[in-house]
């Protein structure tokens, strides 16, 4: 008798604790397991989401960002591997602190500014114009009617050093028309100058030829220089000049018409270039300049001798010097010779 109320005992405490567990669950399952259907909780119910976003690795670990934190992996030295998820917050609307500059620009680089988003550290980038050169003139040399001067600058940034040429002169009062490209001589105007020098620009712009009988018969005409650029000298235009003495022409010419210089007396050409760039002008006519002599160009004469015979000139304080060379056989060497 005693045995049984024991045993009854027994059976109605664990009654009571599968009512406290839940024990309504545990029958519905008993119940499905009867109609033979069980449930079982899916991978999709029991596995957090996590969105796929970029991963920053190391040697030792790995970081994957989500929307909703993020996912630590640690491999150990065996293989295996710990994941710890740690949470952090996302902006629905970033808030950002000052610029850093980070790279400084310069007059001729981009330089580059960084912020950062206070709550979730977000990087926002901007580039930075370069400044630009802002030069100011520090020295001037004027231009003379023969000479060209110039102008020195220094960038008030970074201290850059340019020179900008201011071209000669030239002689003031000469006519112009307007060609193609720039302008042409027509005729010597209000100039009065025996010795004219033709300048490289007009109005600022570029000089390219002397016109048809511009200077006809000029008696005043004793030199005449041309300019850098000046390429055509057209028909008679120094017809009878009987004066003109001293011709400088420039490498830049590619043309001399008919009669250009018939009827002058000229007895010395400086030409600015060399003997071969003489041969590839084009000569309708070279009436009084064979009977001129022709000195070429050599631009360090004054401080080196050339080491061949021939007639050659260079410059000093803007006027030609010439620069005659020969050789002797008792030295064995090119030597200069002086005229008289």
């Amino acid at each position: 008798m005693k045995r049984n109320i024991c045993i009854f005992g027994m059976a109605w405490l664990l009654l009571l604790c599968f009512s406290a567990c839940g024990g309504d669950g545990i029958y519905e399952s008993l119940s499905d397991s009867e109609h033979g259907e069980e449930t079982t909780p899916t991978v999709e119910e029991t596995m957090p989401v996590v969105e796929e976003t970029r991963i920053i690795e190391t040697d030792s670990f790995s970081t994957e960002h989500t929307e909703t934190g993020c996912i630590e992996t640690e491999e150990s030295f065996c293989g295996e591997s710990e994941t710890i998820f740690d949470s952090f917050t996302v902006c629905e609307s970033h808030v950002f602190g000052q610029w850093e500059v980070v790279l400084e620009q310069t007059c001729t680089q981009e330089g580059q500014s960084i912020r950062w988003c206070t709550i979730c550290g977000h990087e926002d980038a901007k580039v930075l114009r370069m400044r630009g050169h802002d030069y100011e003139v520090t020295s001037t040399v004027a231009a003379t009617k023969i000479m060209d001067g110039s102008t020195t600058s220094v960038c008030s940034f970074c201290e850059d050093v340019k020179t900008d040429i201011i071209p000669a002169i030239g002689s003031i009062g000469l006519e112009y028309v307007e060609v193609e490209g720039g302008y042409e001589v027509s005729g010597r105007g209000r100039c009065t100058d025996t010795e004219i020098y033709v300048p490289k620009t007009y109005n600022g712009r570029q000089v390219k030829s002397i016109g048809r009988h511009a200077f006809l018969q000029d008696k005043q005409l004793t030199k005449l220089v041309i300019p850098e650029g000046l390429t055509v000298i057209k028909y008679a235009a120094f017809y009878e000049c009987y004066n003109l003495r001293v011709l400088l022409l420039p490498s830049s010419l590619s043309k001399v018409e008919a009669s250009v210089f018939t009827g002058c007396r000229l007895n010395t050409v400086f030409y600015v270039g060399a003997h071969s760039d003489w041969e590839n002008i084009l000569f309708l006519s070279t009436s009084s300049l064979d009977d001129a002599q022709l000195y070429t160009y050599v631009a360090d004469g004054a401080t080196q001798l050339p080491q061949r015979v021939g007639h050659f000139w260079y410059y000093e304080n803007g006027e030609p010097v010439k620069l005659i060379m020969t050789y002797d056989r008792n030295k064995r060497e090119y030597v200069r010779v002086y005229e008289d």
